[in-house]
């Protein structure tokens, strides 16, 4: 009994801490995704860098089990839902995003995360809903028209970028929670690293028939500079982020990962301030406390009426 109690903190304190590197990781992924959509078109943006992660990934499994990692018996039609609807469609909206949004608006956008990821898994997997939640959803709701409208310069222009976080939020809960479900025996390299693939293949076809049909206009830099971004993007935030992610979640289920999402933005901010000279505006960082706000207050809700069940 002493043991599995010992097991289950030592694995809590494991998800946690990876976690906090996540964090950093995808933190940093917001003003490098904004340096490189300059110059790069949001598919071939997207697209480039899920390759880059599922190479990466697909070697670890192969090195790891000394085995070719696909095989015919593997549940081929749920991996490309999950890939496409999860990681691919949600990695194209955050890039959509934060081209359109900017990396300030979009990282604090990102805050609300935690109330939409448990709306999300209530609605669509009918998980247990705490109190606090509509309170706090008003709250991020608020502080996101202060970003969108104040930060914009009083003007009340909305540029689509920030509402579509929420949008990449609602499908990577999804995928997440889903995930574990339809793969569940798989470890959480195999889930990540095969869905990160089919995730790829799908992103690929679109992104040809866009190009081929001419309805989508393709533009990419093969410079040093931004293939190192590629590089970074796909081996970093999307290789080993993710991989820890699904790591967390497997043992702290997705509404409690999720609350980490607080502090994306911070590390988004900070990044894009000593890397790349972004500022933000007093209103981004009044909009960005409303939103946390908004979400501690759901967060301390939820814990006192878990205590009280």
């Amino acid at each position: 009994m002493v043991d599995t109690v010992s097991s289950a903190r030592r694995e809590t304190l494991l998800a946690n801490g990876a976690l906090a590197i996540m964090v950093v990781l995808w933190g940093s992924s917001f003003p490098v995704i904004d340096a490189l959509v300059q110059t790069w078109d949001v598919l071939s943006a997207t697209v480039s860098r899920q390759i880059v992660a599922a190479t990466m990934l697909l070697g670890l499994i192969a090195i790891r089990e000394r085995r070719f990692p696909l095989r015919r018996s593997q549940p081929w039609r749920k991996l490309f839902i999950l890939g496409t609807f999860g990681l691919a469609l949600s990695s194209a909206l955050m890039t959509t995003a934060i081209s359109t949004g900017g990396v300030v608006a979009t990282a604090m956008m990102s805050a609300a995360s935690p109330i939409v990821a448990a709306l999300t898994a209530r609605l669509v997997f009918n998980m247990p809903l705490y109190g606090g939640i509509v309170t706090g959803t008003l709250l991020a709701m608020a502080g996101g028209l202060v970003i969108v409208v104040m930060g914009n310069g009083g003007t009340a222009e909305f540029r689509g970028g920030e509402g579509l976080v929420i949008l990449a939020t609602v499908s990577w809960t999804w995928y997440s929670q889903a995930a574990q479900r339809w793969l569940a025996g798989y470890s959480q390299l195999h889930i990540t690293g095969l869905t990160v693939m089919t995730g790829s293949m799908a992103l690929v076809v679109l992104a040809t028939l866009a190009h081929v049909t001419g309805l989508y206009e393709t533009r990419f830099d093969l410079t040093p500079a931004s293939l190192a971004m590629v590089l970074y993007l796909g081996v970093i935030p999307i290789g080993i982020g993710a991989w820890l992610w699904m790591f967390a979640v497997s043992h702290l289920g997705v509404t409690v990962a999720s609350t980490y999402h607080n502090f994306v933005p911070v590390s988004a901010v900070l990044v894009a301030m000593v890397a790349f000279g972004a500022v933000p505006t007093v209103y981004h960082l009044v909009g960005g406390v409303i939103i946390l706000a908004g979400v501690v207050y759901s967060q301390i809700r939820s814990h006192a009426e878990k205590r009280e069940n």
